[in-house]
């Protein structure tokens, strides 16, 4: 049983045509923002061979708003993946920090395939990053067309808007999701606590 998983998005067109089509974009993990991404790890022929998605099992942390969030003016879109009913593997996992990756190597995945590989690929990042609470779904190229996995909206279980999202975007969002029958909730920030809190 996965938790609720949480995507940090801006409020651009592409980012909201996720939430009326229902769709989850993966990419090859030379594209993360994270200069150190398995490069402990990595031959460069197997990383060409998985794309991942990646989540956030936390919906207030004041970081990913402000580095995922388009600074606290975006949104937050809730995942519940175990309603997931589609033909593509459903390899999702919670990544695992460690101080010293490096003792890591591809070595040890020599012997394993498919979705073992890749989550051994994929499982292992520096414990700087543990704030985000990060899950995986990684999926081999074979089970996507482009990058695209369109999913059933069941998936889609809350979409979290900023306080601080302009009026038109935060109105474009909520008669996408009012028509799919999609909850909006709100994130407040509060400033006593320095942090945020998610309201219906």
């Amino acid at each position: 049983m996965l938790p609720k998983l949480y995507k940090f998005r801006t409020l651009h067109d592409r980012n909201i045509q996720s939430i009326s089509e229902c769709s989850l974009w993966f990419d090859y993990a030379e594209t993360f923002n994270n200069p150190f991404e398995s490069n402990h790890i990595f031959d460069p022929i197997l990383q060409n061979e998985f794309k991942v998605m990646c989540f956030s099992q936390s919906s207030d942390h004041p970081i990913l708003w402000s580095q995922y969030g388009d600074s606290f003016k975006g949104m937050c879109i809730e995942y519940d993946l175990n309603h997931y009913d589609g033909e593509a593997n459903l390899n999702c996992f919670k990544v695992q920090y460690e101080d010293d990756p490096t003792r890591f190597s591809l070595r040890s995945t020599l012997n394993l395939q498919g979705s073992d590989l890749s989550t051994a690929l994929f499982k292992i990042k520096h414990s700087n990053w543990r704030y985000e609470k990060e899950y995986r779904w990684v999926l081999h190229d074979e089970e996507l067309i482009g990058n695209k996995l369109y999913v059933n909206k069941e998936c889609l279980s809350a979409v979290i808007l900023s306080e601080h999202a302009s009026p038109d975007r935060k109105l474009k969002v909520l008669m996408i999701c009012q028509s799919l029958g999609i909850p909006v909730k709100h994130a407040i920030a509060r400033q006593n606590s320095c942090t945020f809190e998610v309201v219906n």
